[in-house]
């Protein structure tokens, strides 16, 4: 199991191609950076994919391990739900806190079922939070 507090930004774009690879995965526990980077490797190798599409779909997963490792830094407890209008869980426990959050690159939309699920949250009082990573941001990870 990857622990989060030895991983280091070298590392972690590494694990982010981990994701890409694997979206029905919960967790990135399964992958070790090495055979994130092999996976990684042969995913953009795939010659049926535009390579814009391969690109969005990279940086999409590394925003998604830079909020994570933030989220963790801020004293969060981060649960993968593997669901679908998502990214993940987030909990705290000094104060109670839960939300739902879906990790956004850029000025990127939400998807139909992104914003079902988000009216679905809202209608039941549960908070569900857009966490918006810039390019610069990831430069500098």
């Amino acid at each position: 199991m990857i622990n989060y507090s030895t991983l280091t930004p070298a590392v972690l774009p590494a694990v982010a191609t981990a994701f890409v690879a694997t979206p029905s995965v919960a967790t990135p526990s399964v992958a070790t950076p090495s055979v994130a980077l092999a996976v990684a490797t042969a995913f953009v190798a795939t010659p049926s994919l535009p390579d814009q599409f391969r690109t969005n779909i990279h940086n999409g997963k590394k925003a998604e391990v830079y909020a994570t490792f933030d989220l963790i830094q801020n004293g969060f407890s981060i649960l993968y739900t593997g669901g679908r209008g998502n990214d993940f869980l987030c909990i705290k426990l000094n104060p109670p806190t839960m939300f739902y959050v879906e990790v956004k690159l850029n000025k990127s939309r939400l998807s139909k079922t992104q914003r079902k699920f988000q009216n679905k949250c809202k209608k039941q009082n549960i908070e569900y939070f857009i966490y918006r990573v810039s390019s610069a941001q990831l430069e500098e990870f």
